[in-house]
């Protein structure tokens, strides 16, 4: 049942993977599935078969590990000091908090009456407080900074304390007495849902716009938040949604998302997110330009961005599961669950099924070809895997690093890749679970559960260093010790966290004597994305009216222009006659980005006025645009009369019409305003437009396909 990593793939006349041989093969695509090899297709073999396999001590774990590049994992802490981290954050000194979910997988309150499940340990779950006190980049101790909480699953550093998201609440805590141990408690918002212990709410992660963002989940949620003081705010549902809140306000909103495991923003604010068996994906619809999309052919708010496949090949070292092993077998030669299931979960090895934490790298101890690569673990693979990701339009693609093997894999069943964090001294550190098994107990038949212990190595866990070639200097400036005006200076650094961090404090802090500061930097053009930062920061900062717009708007980088009109766009809304910024706004029309000329389309929709409208027309003039982008520009209900009749004089004696004459026309009858749909159908019949009769008749067509809707 242990295949070896160079093993050749071998195909069956009908097609199927033969799964325990599919380990290091090159293969890409899809397989149509098939009868199941002969060497699945016996009858289940006894239940003897499900032996266990035993964890690797601390003092062997570095033997089990192959890492590319020359790269090594450092192990940073272990067990006792921490167990089961599933997520962390380094405060402005450098101290690491660490989201422990000890309670994994049972619920100590929620069971099914169609399955039952054991009762699990009541509110088992800690927050950590890791502490490198001779800055040595290894932590020696660790305080619990907060116990007795249920499926701990992320902490995000905000004045002094954290944010604690432990399902069905989240929380902020503080130490106020300075011994580590959380003494503030408040309950922010609750009602977040518990239905699957694999699909919860998850992964606070700090926004270039000064809010806090987290994944929320599938099991959604109807949720209520609070104020410090325990009021009553606001009322949410969560469904197939993400949030994102204000830490200062609590102000909350839904924004896309609903996907399972992770999420990350690049440098750049753009998010990507994963599912376990989608191992990276792009969110491109912010969630209010998809409220707005009636009558228009909706396109996928989130894309699957992987060359090779959402489920894609993976090259791991470790064996397979005897227990995984028999539940494959079961599943392959059970017809109903065959035709159910996909192909890679007919087989026990070989595909991403379990993708979690998706992490965009932004320190710079790396090599500059490393800086935007996408770091995605396996915990069910073991094994850490690296993407390149290149965007040259709306959405980006997203390529295996490694050719033919992972950039981190171990022979160690064990190990359990759960979450990255981006550090202070410019390296990943990985949180590594490190658990017996990972699936949810639903997941497993009732007799090969008996055979294990799901809660095998709730005493353990680690988290390890990304360690580059060369290794990495600990002794980094701590933002915390930083004054004022060194602060606004750390936005210039080329570390993420470092200008992460910087953005944070100036925002706690909001002393009066940063401004000016960060009005001149926020002239500086020499870095597209610090000057991208430091705009949002005055913005943030309510500095509207000083906060260099029209200098970002004419960078050489699309992005900072993207980022420039999603800003300047905020403040015409409050101001519409704002300095010109209208019109230098609008200009971005022709624009050669399409991303740029997206985020115009979005934002035409907020604003008003003669110009927008002409603005709309000319962007929407241009030749047919991607799939995205004509979507975008079609959902903003901008003088469509005066467009079809523009596009409609650019029709020769072609069969077919443009894409976006078609839908302009259809959305046309869809909104049923009879002076608008008189207009339309008298240019349509019209014998001034020269067309042939099919074209007339599918100009026809789309005008009636939109009054029937």
């Amino acid at each position: 049942s242990h295949v070896n990593s160079t093993t050749p793939l071998r195909l069956r006349p009908s097609g199927l993977v033969v799964a325990v041989l599919v380990i290091g093969c090159g293969f890409a695509g899809q397989v149509q599935s098939a009868d199941p090899p002969a060497d699945l297709a016996d009858p289940p073999v006894d239940l003897a078969e499900v032996g266990r396999l035993p964890p690797v001590e601390v003092a062997d774990v570095q033997k089990t590990f192959a890492v590319q590049q020359g790269f090594t994992l450092d192990l940073v802490a272990h067990e006792p000091i921490v167990n089961d981290p599933v997520d962390g954050c380094f405060d402005e000194f450098g101290n690491l908090y660490v989201a422990e979910m000890r309670g994994y997988p049972y619920s100590a309150e929620v069971r099914l009456p169609q399955q039952p499940l054991p009762l699990g340990r009541k509110d088992a779950c800690k927050v950590r407080r890791l502490v490198d006190a001779d800055r040595d980049g290894v932590f020696e101790s660790s305080t619990i900074f907060a116990e007795g909480l249920s499926w701990v699953v992320s902490v995000c550093c905000f004045d002094g304390g954290v944010f604690v998201l432990a399902p069905s609440h989240l929380y902020y805590m503080k130490d106020t007495t300075g011994d580590g141990v959380a003494d503030l408690k408040q309950i922010v918002a609750s009602g977040f849902g518990r239905g699957n212990v694999q699909a919860l709410a998850n992964n606070l992660k700090w926004g270039p716009d000064g809010k806090i963002y987290f994944a929320g989940g599938m099991v959604g949620g109807d949720i209520t938040i609070y104020s410090p003081e325990g009021t009553e705010l606001q009322k949410l549902t969560i469904r197939g949604r993400d949030l994102c809140f204000d830490p200062r306000t609590r102000k909350f909103e839904l924004i896309t998302g609903g996907q399972q495991f992770g999420h990350s923003f690049d440098d750049w604010g753009q998010r990507f997110v994963c599912s376990n068996s989608n191992h990276i994906q792009q969110v491109i619809w912010p969630a209010e330009a998809l409220d707005r999309l009636s009558g228009v052919t909706a396109p996928n708010a989130i894309e699957a961005i992987a060359v090779e496949g959402a489920a894609a090949p993976v090259y791991r070292k470790s064996p397979a599961e005897p227990w995984r092993i028999v539940r494959t077998r079961r599943r392959a030669n059970d017809p109903a669950m065959k035709q159910r299931l996909p192909m890679t979960e007919l087989v026990p090895i070989g595909f991403f099924t379990s993708a979690t934490g998706v992490t965009i790298y932004r320190g710079d101890a790396y090599p500059s070809e490393f800086r935007g690569n996408a770091f995605i673990g396996d915990v069910g693979g073991n094994m850490i895997h690296r993407k390149t990701i290149q965007q040259t339009g709306i959405v980006a693609t997203a390529k295996r690093a490694d050719e033919n093997v992972e950039f981190v894999t171990s022979t160690d069943t064990w190990f359990r890749p759960a979450n990255f964090i981006n550090g202070p001294d410019g390296c990943l550190y990985v949180c590594d679970m490190y658990r017996e098994t990972i699936e949810h107990p639903y997941s497993i038949p009732e007799d090969i559960k008996a055979k294990l212990d799901l809660e095998s190595g709730t005493d353990r866990g680690r988290i390890y260093r990304l360690t580059p070639p060369g290794g990495v200097k600990p002794d980094w400036k701590r933002p915390g010790e930083c004054s004022t005006a060194e602060l606004v200076e750390l936005l210039k650094s080329t570390n993420g966290w470092h200008r992460e961090t910087a953005q944070r404090l100036l925002l706690q802090k909001r002393d009066p004597a940063a401004i000016q500061l960060l009005r001149t930097l926020g002239r500086d053009r020499t870095s597209p994305v610090v000057q991208s930062l430091v705009v949002r920061t005055l913005h943030a900062l309510g500095d509207d009216f000083t906060c260099p717009y029209h200098s970002l708007l004419v960078s050489v980088e699309p992005q900072a222009r993207r980022v420039a009109v999603q800003l300047a766009t905020e403040m015409l809304i409050q101001h519409p006659n704002y300095g010109g910024l209208s019109h230098a706004l609008h200009s971005l029309f022709r624009d050669p980005s399409p991303l740029v000329r997206f985020e115009l389309a979005l934002s035409l929709a907020k604003l008003e006025g003669d110009d927008v409208a002409e603005t709309w027309i000319d962007l929407a003039a241009a030749p047919d645009p991607d799939g995205h982008l004509r979507a975008a520009i079609l959902s903003v209900a901008k003088d469509r009369p005066k467009l079809i009749m523009m596009r409609s004089h650019q029709l020769g004696p072609e069969e077919s019409i443009p894409l976006m004459l078609s839908d302009l026309i259809r959305i046309s009858g869809a909104i049923g305003d009879d002076a608008e749909v008189q207009s339309v159908f008298d240019r349509c019949v019209s014998p001034d437009l020269e067309v042939s009769q099919n074209s007339r008749r599918q100009l026809l067509m789309a005008l009636g396909q939109g009054l029937r809707t």
